[in-house]
């Protein structure tokens, strides 16, 4: 509403003068620039009287008959017109709005030793004129554009605490620091809690979500002191980012108070906004951040050969192509199933011996291939009549029916011990359930069990050992490496990574600095459940459940050693990598049209009418494009300066910045002296200096052609067919 209210105002008096020629243009040109031509002068014209009481006048000066409100274009006219007072004509074009007031207060409360500053920040939410609450930040260290960070001892980038702005939150009972992580947790249910604006302390991890740092204390050789205002400003952006976008409240003005060293900001309430041509939403449409999706609309335009931004924009004119991969690390588990052993000992049957205390025996080989792997092994049922014995390699194992530690016929007696005996014949058949462990009397390869059985009549012999061989996972991690091709060559460039499809690690070019937090999985094999843990640099089975079977059934056993299945150590170690490649190719661009356009244009272009001829479609068609350029300098003057400062951006990791004294070099515009006319460089001789001085850069070309792809690339994002 903003732009077209201001549109209108401009063409109401450009209608107006438009016939009475180029002169006339001209000089309602220079009064629009004398009027509206800094920023200073543009707030107090423009945009005041629409957020602010601030009435608003034309643009030439007018007066109005008070009693009947009519416009003359002179005092004169108006007076011999009007019986009653003739008064400047002004009107109120306000967006209808309650009147502004502090929402958001800044200021320092103690100043510290090597350069950091101790802030206040005090707010008032609802724009009652109370301030609802207040919190004391720990001594600053270095700012964030969402938060800060505060380093011990002060004046130092060690044993470093960060702090993330947020506005709290609630769904239903639980209440969140910041509305993010409300959202997360309920999407689209949340409202703002009652003591809400806060600094979380957060993990260095997290700090991703407070945009970009940089270090203001004395380790990076600054001095907050210096650039108070301007810090202040930068400190506050974050919190009131969360007041308009959170609470609906609209920032308007920002002001500097030199008496209490503070930033205020002053906002009005949009839902007391009732333009009857505009809702809420528009209005905070103008101020709220939105979605754009113009990294993929660059890739279009810089994937298509005919596009604007490669005939202009593209660096050497270099044709491009967009190539997608994709790096995956994938957990894959080679399982080797459990195994149950079931071994008869001597010979399955009924009364296959016969005699009176007769003794018989039979004998077993089995092999074991790996003892480790039988988890167990036990003698769980017999059979015989009349007794039996058995042993596996010569260790005795079982007596029976009676125990005992041999079986001996003396006499026609059986000895089971050294002085206990019984009769031959029992009158029976026994068959037992027994649960005797034999594992510690295996031995890895063959082993030999054998039973001893004493017959009186007719008899058997025999028994079942029944064991298990525990399942086995192998793990390791099977990578898939889409991009080598890429990353190989040297004509293509990486634009853009994304790790585990919520990190974005590299954009434009250009590493964010973000370092993706761990992620773990669940991963199954026959043997077990592990969780894996992707670290980048590795991967780790951070704990297991393990199944260990046994002959009564299975049982589930936590294991919580970290083993490390995979370390390539080249920060690669990621369970899926995205990312986006621009290759230059050998083609070149085919500019014949355009220089036939532009013969065209030049021989037939007539510079005292502004007439030309131009191609359109392979047709020639007339133009005019007369400018009249006389009153006007297209030259931006300005300086190139070193500051005093140095580079303190801190990297996005958070911890670590440049630790190399980059000054830093600033191009200015310079100032005009009204009475001499004499252009000077703005500048501190006591710490800065001048390197370039004033002169003319004519940057006029570079801005219109940029503009013009632009242009033309807002054309292609519309589906414009214009």
């Amino acid at each position: 509403m903003i732009s077209r209210l201001i549109l209108l105002i401009l063409m109401i008096p450009l209608l107006s003068f438009a016939e009475q020629g180029k002169t006339d243009g001209n000089n309602l040109g220079k009064e629009m620039v004398e009027l509206h031509g800094s920023a200073d002068s543009a707030k107090q014209t423009l945009f005041n009287p629409m957020m602010t009481s601030e009435k608003m006048s034309t643009l030439s000066d007018s007066w109005k008959c008070s009693s009947t409100n009519t416009v003359y274009t002179s005092t004169d006219e108006c007076v011999n017109n009007c019986s009653q007072a003739c008064v400047a004509n002004s009107f109120d074009i306000e967006l209808q709005c309650n009147s502004q007031s502090e929402v958001l207060s800044i200021s320092p409360v103690n100043f510290v030793s090597g350069g950091e500053v101790q802030l206040r920040v005090s707010y008032d939410a609802n724009l009652d004129g109370t301030s609802d609450s207040n919190f004391t930040t720990l001594p600053v260290s270095g700012f964030c554009t969402n938060g800060y960070v505060s380093c011990s001892p002060s004046g130092s980038w060690a044993n470093c605490k960060y702090f993330e702005f947020g506005i709290k939150h609630k769904c239903g009972s639980t209440t969140y620091n910041t509305y993010r992580e409300c959202n997360e947790a309920c999407s689209g249910a949340c409202q703002p809690a009652e003591d809400r604006v806060r600094a979380v302390e957060r993990s260095y991890l997290q700090m991703r979500h407070v945009g970009g740092c940089f270090c203001s204390n004395a380790s990076c050789g600054s001095s907050f002191n210096s650039a108070f205002n301007e810090a202040l400003g930068y400190f506050g952006g974050g919190i009131s980012g969360h007041l308009m976008n959170e609470l609906d409240i609209a920032v308007s003005d920002t002001k500097f108070d030199m008496g209490t060293m503070s930033v205020k900001y002053m906002a009005v309430d949009p839902s007391s906004c009732t333009d009857s041509n505009e809702n809420i939403n528009n209005l905070k449409a103008s101020y709220q951040t939105g979605d754009i999706n113009y990294d993929s609309e660059l890739l279009n335009q810089m994937s298509d050969s005919d596009s604007m931004y490669n005939t202009v924009m593209s660096q050497n004119n270099t044709p491009t192509e967009t190539n997608e991969c994709s790096i995956t690390n994938t957990p894959v588990i080679t399982s080797t199933p459990a195994e149950i052993l079931r071994i008869v000992v001597g010979r399955e049957g009924n009364n296959y011996w016969s005699g009176y205390c007769a003794e018989y025996s039979e004998t077993t080989e089995f092999y074991i291939e790996n003892l480790e792997d039988v988890s167990e092994l036990k003698l769980t049922r017999v059979i015989f009549d009349d007794w039996i014995k058995i042993t596996i390699n010569g260790h005795t194992v079982y007596v029976g029916p009676k125990g005992g530690d041999r079986l001996d016929v003396i006499d026609n007696r059986v000895y089971y011990t050294e002085t206990s005996s019984g009769s031959c014949e029992l009158g029976r058949s026994w068959n037992y359930s027994v649960d005797v462990d034999v594992k510690p009397y295996i031995v890895n390869g063959l082993n030999t069990a054998r039973v001893d059985v004493i017959v009186a009549g007719g008899g058997e012999g025999y028994a079942y050992l029944t064991g298990v061989i525990a399942g086995k996972d192998e793990i390791g991690v099977q990578r898939t490496d889409g991009c080598a091709l890429y990353s190989d060559d040297d004509s293509c460039q990486l634009y853009e990574e994304t790790v585990n499809d919520d990190y974005d690690t590299y954009l434009n070019y250009n590493a964010t600095g973000i370092l993706p937090a761990t992620v773990c999985d669940e991963y199954s094999g026959s043997a077990g459940r592990y969780i894996i843990c992707d670290y980048g640099d590795r991967f780790d089975i951070t704990s297991s459940l393990l199944y260990v079977p046994s002959v009564t059934g299975t049982q589930v056993i936590p294991d919580n050693t970290v083993t490390t299945i995979s370390a390539r150590n080249d920060g690669l170690e990621r369970y899926k990598i995205n990312r986006t490649y621009i290759c230059s190719t050998d083609s070149e661009y085919d500019f014949t049209d355009a220089k036939a356009q532009a013969d065209m244009i030049g021989s037939t272009l007539d510079r005292e009418t502004g007439d030309f001829t131009y191609l359109n479609d392979g047709e020639t068609a007339a133009g005019n494009i007369a400018i009249e350029t006389d009153s006007f300098d297209n030259c931006t003057y300005s300086c190139v300066v070193q500051t005093g400062n140095t580079d303190t951006e801190v990297f996005p990791d958070q911890q670590t910045r440049p630790d190399v004294n980059t000054p830093v070099i600033e191009e200015r515009p310079c100032g005009v002296d009204k009475n001499t006319m004499e252009r000077s460089c703005p500048y501190d001789a006591s710490n800065e200096t001048m390197i370039e001085n004033c002169s003319c850069t004519d940057h006029f070309s570079e801005v219109v052609t940029t503009f013009g792809a632009l242009y033309e690339a807002a054309k292609d994002m519309i589906c414009s067919q214009d």
